[in-house]
């Protein structure tokens, strides 16, 4: 809740605010969400005192990181949050609480299902926003029986598409095996309208665990190669000592039967 009273703080300053959600995993199923928030060159010159006035400390209470307020290239500002999470249950909590009751998000689920040859993941569900309600914060509301940053935006004779862009990206580990994403590759990308479309962002992805253990195979094989080889070696080298040692003692006893030949024949 506290991500959705920093996006109405900017609202209620500017005109144009874009937000990313990026959800990021690994192989273990832990991973991180990133929120980027950026606000137009307008907004700062609306309100210069803005980067100053933004207060992260109930960001970070409730455990995330926070980079910021940083100046765009454009003369806009941006903040980029992270929290990261262990499981996927972590992911759907964390990404369910970026919006408020009603929000866009409530209707994201990860998963992580291993089995002895492959690991899938899933990310099902969908995105929906019902223009900048789905973001509002009710404690705002009950507090001023309205929303500022609607009025703010009203006033200057934007729609909501004109005041506020969002988009997700999603990261799973391994190669995706069903998407409703444009690209098939990652980060996978969706842009959200704030006209209540459902937008689908059902997405599946699976690890392979045969190539480790074909690897582990042929590791196997190469070190009972290596033992084979050294036995053979080693039998080898004594099957040679051996015969060298015969062939040494042969000679030592013709050797002696010429010796004693020869004392036996007096020409």
């Amino acid at each position: 809740m506290a991500v959705v009273a920093l996006l109405a703080a900017l609202l209620v300053a500017g005109c144009r605010v874009d937000v990313t959600v990026d959800v990021a995993m690994v192989q273990n199923g832990s991973g991180t969400v990133t929120v980027t928030i950026t606000a137009d060159r307008q907004v700062v010159d609306q309100a210069p005192g803005l980067a100053a006035d933004l207060r992260l400390d109930d960001l970070e209470d409730a455990g995330w990181t926070t980079e910021g307020p940083v100046g765009t290239d454009e003369g806009g500002l941006s903040i980029t949050l992270a929290r990261t999470f262990d499981t996927p249950e972590q992911a759907t909590a964390i990404v369910a609480s970026l919006n408020g009751p009603d929000g866009p998000f409530e209707a994201l689920l990860f998963t992580r299902e291993a089995s002895k040859t492959a690991i899938e993941y899933r990310m099902a569900g969908t995105i929906q926003v019902d223009g900048l309600l789905g973001f509002a914060d009710p404690d705002l509301i009950e507090a001023v029986g309205a929303t500022p940053y609607l009025d703010a935006i009203e006033e200057r004779g934007y729609t909501v598409d004109d005041a506020v862009g969002l988009t997700f990206h999603a990261t799973l580990p391994g190669v995706v095996r069903e998407t409703t994403a444009t690209e098939r590759s990652f980060p996978l990308t969706w842009t959200v309208p704030f006209d209540e479309t459902l937008i689908d962002v059902t997405t599946t992805s699976r690890t392979s665990l045969e190539a480790d253990r074909s690897w582990r195979v042929l590791a196997t094989l190469s070190f009972v190669a290596l033992g084979l080889w050294v036995l053979i070696s080693v039998v080898g080298i004594v099957l040679i000592a051996r015969s060298q040692h015969r062939r040494r003692k042969r000679r030592r006893s013709l050797a002696a039967l010429i010796e004693l030949e020869a004392r036996d024949d007096p020409f």
